[in-house]
């Protein structure tokens, strides 16, 4: 399966994560906090929306993965480990 690399910025940190490449050209901001995620794109439209889908599902696991390990890595560096 032939893959490409997904930037995410994570609290000032950019973080790249590997997708499947048959997600396609697919352009989103994904806003992920404790209780909610919101996706954005000015691409979206109704003709694409299956694809769309198909992107966010895919990687979602994998964006909020990032984003837990990204959050306990700020969270030791400015507290410390207990």
């Amino acid at each position: 399966m032939s893959r490409r690399s997904l930037r995410l910025l994570l609290l000032g940190l950019a973080v790249l994560v590997t997708t499947a490449a048959f997600l396609g050209s697919t352009v989103f901001a994904l806003y992920v906090d404790a209780t909610t995620i919101d996706v954005d794109s000015d691409a979206f439209n109704a003709g694409n929306a299956s694809q769309y889908e198909t992107a966010v599902k895919a990687i979602l696991p994998q964006v909020i993965k990032a984003a837990n390990e990204n959050n306990a890595r700020v969270i030791t560096s400015r507290f410390g480990k207990n």
